[in-house]
């Protein structure tokens, strides 16, 4: 995958060499920079430290990195498991289209009880591409679903959320 730099940001990179996502950045800090957040999230502390997110309260990052989803591919936002475990911060939105152009941008919501720290240049989350079917939804009877599922010989059948059990 091809990517630019639009900003001062760290390159995409992987944790290890089996690592499946992409760890990205914060941007590092410029007057410029943090007028550029500060118009996207009016409401949030930012100084030279990074930015306060506060409980319960979602902040928009710029990523500083725009890039070519290869055709065929999305690429998919994942938590980082240090940053959702540690700070309680996850991300709100998922999906980078093939077709998009535009700067990536970061939604992450600090889901703990306390107001967390964003710093400059930290690895904020990991974004995975992924190979993508573009088949088309095609509406059908309810007769014909269940042929289709029964021809599967589903387990689970229509159980729900916890259907399959703890183990």
């Amino acid at each position: 995958m091809k990517f630019a730099k639009i900003r001062d940001v760290k390159s995409p990179s992987r944790g290890t060499s089996k690592s499946a996502g992409l760890d990205f950045y914060v941007p590092n800090y410029s007057e410029e920079y943090l007028a550029v957040i500060k118009e996207k999230n009016h409401y949030l502390q930012i100084d030279e430290k990074g930015i306060l997110i506060h409980s319960l309260k979602r902040v928009l990052i710029p990523s500083g990195i725009k890039v070519a989803v290869p055709e065929g591919y999305d690429l998919c936002v994942h938590n980082k498991g240090g940053v959702a475990v540690k700070k309680g911060i996850i991300f709100g939105a998922q999906v980078i289209d093939e077709d998009y152009t535009g700067e990536v941008l970061i939604s992450m919501i600090n889901v703990s009880d306390e107001s967390q720290l964003i710093t400059w240049g930290e690895k904020i989350t990991q974004m995975i591409l992924r190979e993508v079917n573009y088949e088309s939804a095609e509406e059908c009877t309810i007769d014909k679903l269940n042929l289709i599922y029964s021809l599967r010989n589903s387990e689970r059948g229509d159980g729900a959320l916890g259907s399959t059990g703890n183990s």
